[in-house]
């Protein structure tokens, strides 16, 4: 059915919005930079849910781009989104990609269009978390550390670490949310299942994807 494919319009368009609204409550006056393949914004203030610099999640994908504020013009708020919504349809690209690994180890010719599908459901509990992010925001939230990302900053093992490894925790630690794990167990599904691919396989999909999520940030720059 076309079903998958207004879902994806609707995870594009509420992570733009989520976007704008990020950059327009940031306190720097600037929305997040645009990570590559990752998230990089977490939440503090009165719902704070986590530790050191508290949050429950990094935002969705792609978010940022460009510099916004409360009276920032309607070009500025399309720009966000765009890019926003840009950055998601990578991460579905590359998701794609990764997933013909599934179907070219048991013999088969991938399906790239099939894969897409499973990488936007897969995205759902990404759509679902900038829902929740809306609502703490509305309630007066504030952006604040990515994932985990203000815990580990703490542990000796960081202060220790030559700054590209510092770089690279940041990454890993920024993205890792309830979340972001419950999309990796449904693509571990849509591997298992709607590729009836083998779970070593899979696995070693999953490997790869985190691998780029957590790497691209750094030698691109956008976490230092």
């Amino acid at each position: 059915t076309r079903q998958w494919l207004w879902v994806g319009l609707l995870i594009l368009a509420l992570i733009g919005f989520t976007a704008i609204r990020h950059a327009e409550i940031s306190d720097s006056g600037a929305s997040a930079p645009v990570p590559g393949m990752g998230m990089d914004m977490g939440m503090s203030g009165p719902m704070d849910f986590g530790g050191p610099g508290g949050d429950f999640g990094p935002p969705p994908p792609g978010m940022g781009g460009g510099s916004a504020s409360n009276s920032m013009t309607t070009a500025q708020r399309w720009e966000i989104a765009l890019v926003a919504a840009a950055g998601v349809v990578l991460i579905w690209a590359v998701q794609a990609v990764l997933l013909s690994e599934v179907s070219m180890l048991k013999g088969s010719a991938p399906r790239l269009g099939h894969n897409l599908q499973i990488a936007i459901w897969a995205s759902l509990p990404l759509a679902l978390m900038a829902a929740v992010q809306l609502v703490f925001m509305a309630a007066g939230g504030t952006p604040g550390e990515a994932g985990l990302s203000g815990l580990v900053r703490d542990w000796d093992l960081y202060q220790r670490s030559p700054g590209f490894v510092q770089s690279l925790l940041l990454s890993f630690t920024g993205n890792l949310t309830l979340f972001w794990l419950w999309s990796m167990m449904l693509i571990y599904f849509g591997g298992r299942y709607a590729l009836r691919g083998r779970s070593w396989a899979v696995l070693l999909v999953i490997a790869s994807w985190t691998i780029v999520l957590t790497v691209a940030p750094v030698l691109t720059g956008n976490i230092d």
